[in-house]
């Protein structure tokens, strides 16, 4: 699915917003994550009654997503897009990420300082029944988002309705973690 470009400066007419994985739409405008997730944060829970919600928050050295206040309680989400699915499973990174690292480990020093952290990982297409960090692509990255589910960050992945024409959000789905058994 291509994307129409106004901008007369762009080197080329269009954007790619999404690509058929067989049956499957999958929205891979990495813009959209953020934008769904906002539009819909009053219908997760925890951040159903926020008083102030704002996106871009400025917390240690990392900008991250959105910051909520729901009375005395501070809150903050990091989020992810997910465009990596594998036989029903989605995963997330599809590729190293040192940025996404460093916000895992910064919601986990949020933590110390009286907020509630969150990472949303958005599976940006339906159908995956859960999702799991990526150990093949970034060990070091997925072991910190186990860590950081042991410290109290929650840790949460919902699907969305990928249409030719738009992305809505959808419903929770199941996240697992490797067993170390």
């Amino acid at each position: 699915m291509l994307s129409i470009s106004d901008n007369p400066d762009r080197s080329t007419a269009y954007d790619l917003i999404a690509v058929y994985k067989e049956d499957m739409l999958v929205n891979i405008d990495s813009q959209a994550p953020n934008k769904v997730v906002e539009e819909s944060i009053r219908s997760i829970s925890g951040f159903e009654d926020a008083d102030e919600i704002r996106r871009e928050y400025t917390y240690g050295d990392s900008r991250i997503d959105i910051f909520a206040k729901t009375g005395n309680t501070k809150k903050l989400m990091e989020i992810k897009g997910v465009t990596l699915e594998n036989n029903g499973m989605a995963l997330f990174p599809d590729a190293p990420t040192e940025r996404g690292l460093k916000h895992i480990r910064e919601l986990e020093s949020s933590l110390r300082d009286g907020y509630e952290a969150y990472v949303m990982f958005l599976l940006q297409m339906s159908g995956p029944r859960s999702f799991t960090p990526n150990y093949e692509m970034h060990e070091e990255f997925a072991l910190e988002v186990e860590r950081a589910y042991s410290l109290g960050v929650k840790i949460l992945a919902f699907d969305c309705q990928v249409t030719e024409d738009g992305l809505t959000f959808g419903r929770q789905v199941e996240v697992k973690f490797r067993d170390h058994s």
